[in-house]
């Protein structure tokens, strides 16, 4: 029959692919052509001289324990050059893909291509083309200047050093040990907002601005926040005329920031103009000027209406023991035993072999405890927003007695609704925290487990020999192509032979 001579011919099929990958993954036999380079270790490396395909020339030089860019002479990204020395320290030339330079086009390593050069202490230790990734991407073709042959290196040399000089500087802003921060000022249009660390850790106003309304509360956290961000900050690239902080906003700044450090230091960011979404920056104390995301420049950049607190119901997940969902058809009791949540009351029938998973349980506290308004109405509810007669209550008892309720009201628009808290403030949120905190019996049940594809272990992988593991993950994908090509050519024989 036609479908069971196409089941053989591609069993055999399949049989000759495996077979054929096996003999590639195999190391060349002694006497083979070989590239042979001297082994070198990171430690040994002194300098890398790179000349990228648009012809580019830098180097990275090694100086006491730290790496310069050369020929502009600014200091490296330690992490970046490290990735790079282990790239250089491990070379594993394999087979030979050709001899002929006829081929070095079609393996992009023309003479004016990517060229790297490792240095010791002796001198020149290497020097290489870099060609492109190989069909398999297991590796880089790559030759020596002079030399026709093209061979297969087992890394990745050519996204490693395909980048320009300034990819390796440093661009750290500003670094230092965010516990250490104990004092904030933030100073933006003409303003200026000064803040303390008080016991806890907790963030307040250290002089707390007159015009600000009784019922203003100031979320610790996003103070926090910007004092973490300055801890670790860095560049999105480089502004290297010194002399054109005027210009750019950063004489005088268009916002500063200033973080006082517990060992009586400080340090100052300035935040300028923006040039194509990124924004320039600079540190007081370092004539480099930095270019930052718009992300990173809004950490800096807060408005006392932005560090309010709009929390809707706030508490300690932790002292969470009691949680109440009250609909005017439903209600459901949740208590905490020990660690874990149980079902403790519901006024309905339960579905059949419910089961409670009290991880459900555990997110729905989580999502109350966090939830925050989109916008603050004030503490008067307006007309239609329903919380008069909510669609619900949710609370959630504390160990201290303290409850914290959140009432669910009407839509404010097609895509906010009204919600308050405990503290009587309106807000408003996102429709979709509706069902995230009103959640009804059969969504906090123990789901049932699907099949799962089994899966290979990591820990197997690892012992395996060096592209091995590629290997046979590249297998894996194969067994599955066939598989679905199997599939298809069985269903299109049955078809031609029920025609017959």
């Amino acid at each position: 029959m036609l479908w069971k001579k196409t089941v053989v011919m591609l069993v055999v099929f399949a049989v000759l692919v495996v077979a054929s990958v096996i003999v590639a993954a195999l190391p060349e036999g002694p006497g083979g052509p070989s590239l042979d380079l001297p082994k070198i270790t990171a430690d040994d490396v002194t300098k890398i001289e790179v000349t990228t395909a648009d012809g580019e020339n830098y180097s990275l030089v090694k100086g006491g324990e730290g790496w310069t860019a050369m020929p502009i002479g600014k200091t490296t990204d330690e992490k970046r050059v490290e990735r790079a020395l282990a790239e250089v320290a491990s070379l594993r030339i394999g087979n030979m893909v050709s001899k002929s330079s006829d081929s070095h086009p079609l393996y992009d390593v023309r003479d004016e291509g990517l060229t790297v050069a490792a240095y010791t202490s002796s001198g020149e230790a290497w020097r290489l083309i870099i060609g492109k990734r190989s069909s398999d991407e297991r590796g880089d073709y790559v030759r020596k200047p002079g030399d026709d042959r093209v061979f297969i290196n087992a890394g990745r040399l050519s996204s490693t050093f395909k980048n320009k000089v300034n990819y390796w500087r440093d661009r750290t802003v500003s670094k230092f040990d965010k516990e250490s921060a104990s004092a904030l000022i933030l100073e933006a249009d003409g303003k200026s907002l000064s803040f303390i660390k008080g016991e806890g850790d907790k963030w307040g106003f250290e002089t707390r601005p007159a015009d600000l309304l009784a019922d203003y509360r100031l979320d610790s956290d996003k103070v926090k926040r910007v004092a973490e961000g300055m801890a670790n900050m860095s560049a999105s690239d480089f502004e290297d005329k010194a002399d054109s902080a005027a210009e750019h906003g950063l004489v005088p700044p268009d916002a500063k920031a200033t973080v006082a450090l517990k060992d009586g230091e400080s340090v100052t960011l300035m935040v300028g103009h923006e040039n194509d979404k990124n924004y320039y920056a600079k540190k007081e104390g370092n004539e480099q000027i930095f270019l930052i995301s718009k992300f990173q420049r809004d950490k800096l950049r807060k408005t006392v209406e932005e560090l309010r607190d709009l929390h809707v119901a706030a508490f300690d997940l932790e002292l969470a023991e009691r949680i109440e969902i009250s609909k005017p058809d439903e209600k459901i009791v949740f208590a905490k035993a020990g660690e874990k949540w149980t079902l403790k009351e519901y006024s309905g029938e339960l579905p059949k072999d419910f089961v409670l998973d009290p991880n459900n349980v555990e997110s729905l506290a989580r999502s109350a405890s966090r939830l925050e308004g989109a916008s603050l109405i004030g503490t008067q509810a307006p007309a239609g927003s329903g919380l008069n007669k909510p669609k619900g209550v949710l609370s959630v008892t504390l160990t201290d007695g303290v409850v914290k309720s959140i009432k669910v009201g009407e839509a404010a628009d097609d895509k906010e609704i009204y919600v308050s808290g405990d503290e009587g403030f309106v807000f408003t949120v996102g429709k979709f925290n509706e069902k995230r905190l009103l959640k009804k019996i059969d969504e906090l049940k123990v789901a049932k487990s699907k099949s799962q594809t089994p899966r290979i272990s990591p820990d197997a992988m690892k012992n395996l020999p060096p592209g091995v593991a590629e290997q046979f993950m590249k297998q894996q994908r194969e067994k599955i192509m066939q598989q679905q090509m199997l599939k298809q050519m069985m269903k299109k024989a049955k078809k031609e032979e029920k025609q017959k």
